[in-house]
């Protein structure tokens, strides 16, 4: 995240999540954002280990492990592991447990696929007619073959698929080797959300966010009539204006719209979580109606306090 974690901006987007959550919680497990929050968290860690220009350092490892804890925690997750061995445990260990979380939580389902392409047309939207093809067999090069087949992508792989693998995962291992020692340090860090309001009191995003829609991007003439505005305008793309909020946007206000009345006592909602999430300590788990049961049995008590935690009836103190 671009912002401290218990700052305004990230107290008022983790408000919001939550309100979401609380909105849909019934059909909600904790242990399916735990799983997310993993995917999120580490993720990123194994493609650096992989294709980074260097190793991670066990500091920077658990210092990532240090905040993604405290954030599964603000997002009301009922069961967080104190260390990440124990996540690591629970993710890779439990063998019955991890079997019945992908019968329950991981599948192929039509659903699966509806999204799934949707994200696909969406990181292929720029790419010529021509190669859209071939960049798509690039992405299935690239994502493991459990996620593949839950989107019903398994059957849609060329006879290449292998060799073509085993090459983009060559090229950026060379893209490393270059990083690492043909390349000058970055002099400033690559910023994708803005760290302060603008003149209206409301955020703009930078213009790299949304590479379909421009959403939230301060219009300038530059990226309405510079040469690659001109360029996006010819081949049928957006460009920032008013249509895509250019004005900018309140946190609090993000995401799934409802009546006006409903709206604004969400939104209300949403301020008073955030000022209160702003200001408690760590180790405090926010209350978040997700149910009731874990996916996986056998807990340890885990860490953050016990206020809106899994029962104590399934730790492993008291499981069978």
């Amino acid at each position: 995240m671009a912002h401290p974690l218990r700052s305004g901006p990230s107290s008022l987007i983790l408000a919001r999540i939550n309100e979401h959550h609380n909105f849909y919680g019934p059909l909600i497990n904790s242990d399916t954002v735990l799983y997310l929050i993993w995917l999120f968290g580490w993720g990123p860690v194994q493609m650096m280990e992989k294709f980074g220009w260097r190793k991670l350092q066990p500091f920077e490892l658990h210092a990532m492990w240090i905040f993604w804890r405290e954030l599964a925690l603000r997002l009301g997750c009922k069961y967080v592991p104190e260390t990440l061995e124990e996540m690591v445990v629970w993710k890779d260990v439990i063998r019955p447990s991890r079997q019945a979380f992908h019968k329950q939580e991981v599948f192929p389902h039509d659903d699966n696929k509806i999204f799934a392409d949707s994200m696909k047309d969406m990181l292929l939207y720029k790419v010529p007619v021509f190669a859209k093809g071939f960049a798509f067999q690039c992405i299935l090069a690239l994502l493991d073959d459990d996620v593949a087949s839950a989107c019903r992508w398994d059957n849609l792989k060329e006879d290449y698929h292998d060799p073509l693998r085993y090459w983009i995962h060559f090229l950026l291992r060379c893209r490393a080797f270059i990083h690492r020692y043909l390349t000058l340090p970055r002099r400033h860090p690559y910023v994708r959300t803005t760290y302060q309001k603008n003149e209206w009191g409301l955020y703009n995003f930078q213009a790299t966010t949304y590479s379909t829609s421009p959403f939230y991007v301060k219009a300038t003439f530059w990226n309405r009539w510079g040469p690659g505005a001109l360029l996006n305008r010819a081949r049928g793309f957006a460009v920032p204006g008013p249509e895509y909020f250019s004005g900018g946007v309140a946190l609090e206000s993000m995401g799934a719209k409802r009546n006006k009345a409903k709206q604004r006592a969400a939104e209300a909602k949403v301020i008073a979580q955030a000022t209160f999430l702003e200001n408690t300590p760590y180790g405090y788990r926010a209350q978040v109606n997700f149910q009731p049961e874990p996916i996986v049995k056998g807990l340890s008590l885990g860490y953050g306090s016990r206020a809106n935690a899994y029962a104590l009836k399934h730790t492993m103190t008291e499981a069978p």
